[in-house]
């Protein structure tokens, strides 16, 4: 291969790259053929093949590499097969006009800002075969309603779904253990969310600027909540915090976020604690829950 291109290939206007077991290939970008990059701005529909034949070999696809189809303006929906487990980073970056895609049972990651500012991806299934989610990967998905996180992923990185400012529903599986800072940041069409029982630290800013959140329920794994977590939350309504010790609370949590009109439920046992507690001490209604 040419030191100066990424690609060793191409059949029907997708780029491959030979992986270094000489048995399997990625998908990745073209740079200098400017009728490649045409062809890419007006492509509408894509379809990667699960295997491809060249020079009498036959590879199977393994990868899509980074920036792969990134500004593809015109792209509309994406098929991808389930012999990728990869998904690189930016491999499908601003394109603008993607509103469909399938993502395979096979693929494990999904790299940082793969799908950033998507616009009009309206929905997306996870596979129960992903294990993490890079960061920025759907950030700025400004059509996406609703999203479920499937048990197999365990890590979702910083600001993965933040901007998403139509988001209304959200599914986080037990098994995720580490949800990075500011992950719904800007999600200003979120009403509620569940914190998952394996949760224990609830990181810097991820509720930050969610207006429309409601209602919070807290899991009774959480140790630490961190700083600007529902910063300028200013429609909570009740949160539901399950832990019988008090989650120690940073600097801000709830800053501005009119705690005078927010309902506390805690463990009937618990209410003391909370009644004596930094930070959980400023609501006026501590409840026991029923």
């Amino acid at each position: 291969m040419n030191k100066d291109i990424p690609y060793d290939f191409c059949v029907d206007f997708i780029y491959y790259k030979i992986n270094l077991d000489g048995k399997t290939v990625s998908v990745t970008l073209e740079y200098q053929d400017l009728v490649s990059l045409t062809s890419c701005y007006k492509m509408e529909h894509l379809v990667i093949p699960p295997s491809v034949q060249w020079k009498g070999a036959n590879y199977l696809v393994s990868n899509i590499e980074n920036d792969a189809f990134a500004y593809c303006y015109s792209l509309k929906s994406i098929i991808i097969p389930n012999s990728v487990t990869r998904i690189g980073r930016d491999a499908f970056h601003f394109c603008t006009k993607l509103s469909t895609i399938s993502i395979p049972n096979s693929v494990t990651y999904i790299g940082s800002y793969a799908f950033y500012g998507c616009f009009n991806l309206t929905s997306i299934d996870f596979p129960n075969s992903l294990k993490k989610i890079g960061p920025y990967a759907f950030s700025d998905c400004t059509s996406l309603t609703s999203i479920t996180i499937p048990d197999s992923v365990t890590s979702i990185e910083n600001n993965v779904f933040a901007s998403c400012s139509r988001l209304t529903s959200i599914s986080i599986a037990n098994s995720v253990t580490d949800i990075g800072e500011n992950v719904f940041k800007g999600c200003s069409s979120l009403k509620s969310i569940n914190i998952p029982e394996s949760e224990k630290i609830i990181a810097r800013g991820v509720f930050y600027g969610c207006n429309s959140l409601e209602n919070v329920n807290i899991s009774n794994s959480v140790k630490e909540i961190r700083d600007y977590a529902f910063y300028k939350c200013s429609g909570l309504k009740k949160v539901k915090c399950n832990a019988i010790n008090p989650p120690t609370l940073e600097e801000d949590v709830f800053l501005d976020v009119p705690l005078k009109d927010v309902k506390l439920f805690v463990p009937s046992e618990a209410v003391e604690e909370y009644k004596a507690a930094e930070g959980w001490k400023e609501f006026e209604a501590i409840i026991p829950m029923p």
